[in-house]
């Protein structure tokens, strides 16, 4: 089966799950932990290891996040490790928090910039997305020196890109036809 079927089904039941049971805010907190854990090498071996037993990654992963996580998520988690299907936690846990925002009408905004935005500067730019938009907006920032200058937002699928290095790029491209 698709990597990302297998993702988005248990995604969505827990998202179903989540709703019934009124917990789709703590349940999110929980696979906001779970995305940003997946990403660590030692999570990926640990997740990508076929030589540790189901139990034995269940009794560890436990272990990690049993204060952390609700019981709910860690019902989840178990059945994933069962299944064996324990290396699509990051897209089990990107699809929720997708489902998550769709259904509270937020959209995400990602802006990257070459240095830090000032906190009033962001303040600003999210009100104006917000008012485009007509929804409520969750920021997320990163900083890329490459882009020498300027931003690059990306809304859902969309992407504004005033970057300098863009414009350079651009000119380049002009200049060598």
């Amino acid at each position: 089966m698709n990597e990302s079927r297998i993702s988005v089904r248990y995604a969505r039941a827990l998202f179903e799950t989540a709703l019934e049971k009124k917990l789709l805010e703590v349940t999110g907190r929980d696979m906001k932990l779970l995305e940003e854990v997946s990403h660590t090498e030692e999570f990926i071996a640990f997740a990508g290891n076929p030589t540790i037993a189901p139990s034995v990654k269940t009794r560890i992963f436990n272990s990690a996040f049993s204060g952390s996580m609700s019981p709910l998520s860690m019902s989840l988690a178990g059945l994933v490790i069962k299944n064996g299907r324990e290396n699509h936690f990051r897209g089990i846990a990107r699809n929720y928090l997708a489902m998550m925002r769709k259904h509270l009408g937020i959209t995400e905004v990602l802006i990257t910039t070459a240095v830090k935005p000032a906190k009033e500067t962001l303040g600003k730019l999210e009100s104006m997305i917000s008012g485009i938009f007509n929804t409520k907006v969750e920021m997320k920032e990163e900083t890329n020196p490459l882009l020498i200058g300027g931003f690059v937002i990306r809304i859902d699928d969309k992407l504004i890109d005033a970057s300098v290095r863009y414009k350079l790029e651009k000119m380049r491209k002009v200049m060598a036809r």
